[in-house]
C-alpha cells in the first residue's frame, strides 16, 4: 500500500495522516514543515512522537495531536489540520504548544527546553482576526516588538 490514490483530499484526517503522519512518508512532512517555516529553521530529519498526551492531573483534558514530532536539532513540532471553525482555536493552539513545553520540564533541573512549533493548517480564518493566508505568532515585547522568547511559535496556515 505504498501508493497513494490518484485523487485524495488532504484536508481529511485519513489522507492528511497517511501523507504526512506515517514514518514511511516522513520526507513529505519534512517538506511541509520547511515550507511552513520559510527558512526560519532547516529541518533535515524528524522523529515521530506519541500523538496522545496524558493530562497532568486527573481533572485535566487529554491532548491528542494530529502529528507530533521532534526535529534533528531537538525542536518539538505539533502539526494540526482543522476543517471546521472553532471559536476557541487560538486558545487550543496555545494550550497544545504549552503542553509540549511542560512535558520537557524535568524536576530538579533548571528550566530549559527546546523550541516548540505549532503548525496549524486550517480551512477557516480565526474569528476576530483579519483574514490572512499565513500568520506567525510568537512571544513578543509589546513596546519594543522584540521577541521575548523564541521557544513558542505558532504558524497558522489557512
Amino acid at each position: 500500500m505504498g501508493e497513494f490514490p490518484r485523487y485524495m483530499n488532504l484536508m481529511t484526517d485519513y489522507a492528511f495522516k497517511k501523507v504526512y503522519g506515517s514514518p514511511e512518508h516522513k520526507n513529505n512532512l519534512i517538506t511541509l514543515l520547511n515550507a511552513a517555516l520559510e527558512g526560519k529553521e532547516k529541518i533535515t530529519d524528524i522523529e515521530y512522537l506519541d500523538k496522545e498526551q496524558l493530562p497532568f492531573r486527573e481533572d485535566h483534558k487529554r491532548v491528542v495531536f494530529d502529528i507530533y514530532c521532534t526535529t534533528s536539532d531537538g525542536s518539538h513540532v505539533i502539526v494540526e489540520m482543522q476543517r471546521t471553525i472553532q471559536p476557541t482555536f487560538s486558545d487550543r493552539a496555545i494550550a497544545y504548544c504549552t503542553h509540549a513545553i511542560l512535558n520537557q520540564i524535568i524536576r530538579g533541573k533548571k528550566y530549559s527546553f527546546s523550541k516548540v512549533y505549532g503548525i496549524y493548517l486550517m480551512d477557516f480564518h480565526l474569528l476576530g482576526h483579519t483574514p490572512k493566508v499565513m500568520r506567525r505568532v510568537t512571544l513578543m515585547d509589546e513596546d519594543s516588538h522584540q521577541p521575548f522568547s523564541d521557544k513558542m511559535n505558532l504558524e497558522p496556515v489557512y
